[in-house]
């Protein structure tokens, strides 16, 4: 957080904080041939799960092939898994994020465990940020839990409407 020191109407100094503008960041949509539909009252709250990665600049083109040959025809055969697609940041071209979104919670759980989601990273593996890879090569050994500035990230969201806004 941030704040701004002033002089008070009664001449005191205070401290006051300085309002936060939202991040607003861009990305591109890759290859995406669908859009996803929910009809009311057909399924629960649609689910949306995204993983943040960075990429090897020079292994982009290799980690996009890889991900629209193995990752989207895995996923598209996971049960409750209505809609997967990759976003590439536009200012950062190295970090994507891969967005899935599911019937429910549950689904997007079960995939989760059932091992298909680290099985997809390890075949993505080599295209990853260096400093990632020398983390997913420590996490063998159980002794240790390493933190780096550029893991992934997987995040999930409760869909708030499944009308479109185009």
């Amino acid at each position: 957080s941030e704040s701004r020191i002033q002089l008070s109407e009664d001449l005191t100094l205070e401290y006051v904080p300085v309002p936060e503008e939202p991040v607003v960041e861009t990305y591109n949509v890759e290859d995406s041939d669908e859009v996803p539909t929910f009809e009311e009252g057909k399924y629960k709250t649609p689910w949306l799960r995204t993983v943040s990665l960075k990429v090897r600049k020079e292994k982009l083109e290799e980690f996009k092939r890889i991900y629209k040959e193995r990752a989207v025809p895995a996923l598209r055969e996971v049960k409750g898994c209505r809609y997967v697609f990759l976003t590439q940041r536009v200012e950062k071209r190295n970090e994507v994020i891969s967005v899935t979104i599911w019937d429910s919670r549950e689904a997007a759980e079960s995939y989760e465990s059932s091992g298909l989601f680290h099985k997809l990273l390890e075949s993505q593996k080599h295209t990853l940020s260096e400093l990632y890879q020398w983390k997913m090569d420590q996490q063998g050994d159980k002794q240790r839990h390493v933190a780096t500035s550029e893991d992934l990230a997987v995040e999930t969201y409760d869909v708030l409407t499944g009308r479109s806004f185009i």
